[in-house]
């Protein structure tokens, strides 16, 4: 990489450093384009030379952002040898990620403009069809139709980051490991009664 592309990606990096950091602490509704410019300590024309607006960087940041929860959850699912692994193990991922680089605080502070920019994007259904397919193809999950499966992602997804913001939020002494333990509980044993469920079922007819 020459120099001047290696001025341009520095140049980049600052500007979204400095509206992550602003976002965190102030907003993204709060934040104005001459606080980033300010933050970066960059000329407002360079700021303008890589983003027309502040949504520009708040996309994508929530775009890497879910980029790294499905890499980390994709990534623990492989590597899982049984149904807790499975499922514990995916939801310290999911947790770790949200913790690193305050995403967590930055989702705490934005939660409006971030499930907006989920849905309105499609990006929360790359999360629940990367989950539908590890579960579908996980020896783990057996016996579940394709419309178990969804409610199950659904349901995995959505209580997984509830959890971890109402824990954070609350400033509970509960360990991400403990609500891990609880999350992992909670779903295989729902999984076991819904296969248990359907087995007697097709038992009577």
């Amino acid at each position: 990489m020459g120099k001047l592309q290696e001025n341009k990606k520095r140049n980049e990096t600052t500007i979204i450093n400095a509206a992550f950091e602003l976002f965190v602490n102030k907003g993204l509704d709060s934040t104005t384009i001459s606080d980033i410019v300010k933050g970066s300590k960059l000329a407002r024309g360079t700021f303008y030379n890589y983003f027309q607006s502040k949504e520009e960087i708040w996309d994508l940041i929530v775009k890497k952002l879910v980029e790294n929860v499905n890499a980390r959850l994709i990534e623990e699912r492989k590597n899982a040898n049984d149904i807790y692994e499975f499922t514990y193990n995916a939801f310290l991922g999911y947790a770790h990620v949200l913790q690193e680089n305050k995403y967590l605080d930055l989702l705490i502070r934005n939660q409006a403009n971030f499930r907006k920019s989920v849905f309105s994007a499609g990006l929360l259904n790359s999360i629940y069809a990367y989950l539908e397919k590890d579960i579908a193809n996980s020896p783990y999950y057996n016996g579940l139709t394709m419309s178990q499966i969804q409610l199950i992602s659904y349901s995995m997804i959505g209580s997984a980051i509830e959890l971890i913001i109402q824990a954070h939020l609350n400033q509970q002494t509960t360990s991400m490991e403990e609500l891990g333990k609880y999350f992992a509980d909670l779903f295989i044993g729902g999984y076991e009664r819904i296969i248990s469920k359907s087995r007697r079922e097709s038992q009577i007819k």
